[in-house]
């Protein structure tokens, strides 16, 4: 009888064992105010063939366009469709019955950046002014962990990350808003004198955010941060502007750092087949008419978004075709249940996405 229950015990063992997740570390990166119909069906015809949201028309066209919505897309973001979609999973694609969204109602980006790192909306949150978030997150509970504490970093082209994880409370290091200025590399929080990274030049429509993307790259490299978070902006200020080949250009920038971020994951022991990748954005924007796209919050539609997933413990599924949604709510919980870890925001937070279930 003894040796029986010593067996059974050791299979229970053996199972939970074979449970846990390989996931070690985060990297979550966001796109801004990018939309869903660009990452899945695209540039939209009407607006590259617009003389007044393109510089050139004919550079647009040949450049992010066809007639075949899965060759546009890959167009504007190959690391995506060849990679993410072929090893990772997708969801968004509203045209598979696959629909991420907001839970808020506000559609802009503070409630939205708030919405994904808490786990739940407090209508207080109301404005992308509003000072330190009081409210508990995903930052102040990982920094709670022994395993994951000081090992925690924020890099964002927008200045009000800080507040919005209230990185005064939970002492975590965020370098925002980064600009050149007599020498120097200058952030919010921070400042580094002769960087070892050299910024390369890259497109005029890109330049924050290549600023922000490389000193992370390079914090990564240097400091192996169990937890990452990357904050891509210029997605939604040419959208803002009207400027639909600089938001196209901008994704596309973006998608060949999310590939070299990803080779450089793959390439480093720390993080090789131990990292979970994830893209998101803050919210969407609207679609109706010629003017819509530029716009989120009031706008119809605003509220449609994306989820991205690469790593050992996301199957390779593809573009997500369950029918149903996933709210931006719930990315906390599904993102310490990666990390084998229980995050219910003291009660508040959404549950966790089964990122194993079936399609």
């Amino acid at each position: 009888m003894k040796s029986r229950f010593l067996g059974l015990i050791l299979c229970l063992t053996v199972f939970v064992s074979m449970a846990q997740n390989k996931t070690e570390n985060i990297v979550l990166v966001t796109m801004d105010g990018y939309r869903w119909q660009e990452l899945f069906e695209g540039a939209e015809w009407k607006l590259v063939n617009n003389k007044k949201q393109n510089v050139n028309c004919e550079w647009t066209k040949s450049t992010y366009w066809d007639a075949d919505p899965k060759v546009s897309r890959k167009k504007i973001m190959p690391f995506v469709w060849d990679v993410i979609a072929t090893k990772g999973q997708l969801f968004g694609n509203r045209n598979l019955g696959s629909n991420a969204e907001l839970f808020n109602n506000l559609k802009f980006s503070y409630p939205g950046y708030s919405e994904l790192f808490c786990g739940y909306v407090d209508k207080k949150v109301n404005s992308n002014d509003y000072p330190d978030n009081p409210n508990y997150n995903l930052i102040d509970f990982i920094q709670e962990q022994e395993k994951y504490k000081g090992k925690v970093a924020f890099f964002g082209t927008w200045d009000a990350f800080p507040r919005i994880i209230n990185n005064k409370r939970n002492n975590t290091p965020a370098y925002v808003s980064c600009n050149w200025k007599d020498g120097k590399i200058q952030c919010l929080n921070a400042v580094a004198t002769n960087p070892s990274v050299e910024i390369p030049k890259t497109t005029p429509w890109s330049e924050m955010d290549t600023m922000t993307y490389w000193l992370a790259k390079d914090y990564m490299v240097k400091n192996h941060p169990k937890f990452l978070f990357i904050g891509f902006d210029e997605t939604d200020h040419y959208s803002h502007g009207g400027k639909y080949d600089a938001y196209l250009t901008v994704a596309n920038q973006q998608d060949a750092y999310l590939k070299d971020l990803w080779n450089s994951i793959q390439t480093d022991p720390f993080y090789k087949d131990k990292t979970t990748l994830i893209v998101t954005c803050d919210h969407g924007r609207g679609v109706l008419g010629m003017n819509s796209w530029k716009h989120h919050g009031h706008v119809r539609k605003a509220h449609e978004t994306f989820f991205m997933f690469l790593g050992p413990d996301t199957p390779a599924q593809g573009e997500n075709v369950a029918p149903g949604k996933f709210e931006l709510r719930q990315l906390a919980s599904t993102i310490a249940s990666l990390l084998n870890l229980n995050y219910d925001g003291k009660g508040k937070a959404a549950k966790a996405y089964n990122l194993a279930a079936t399609r």
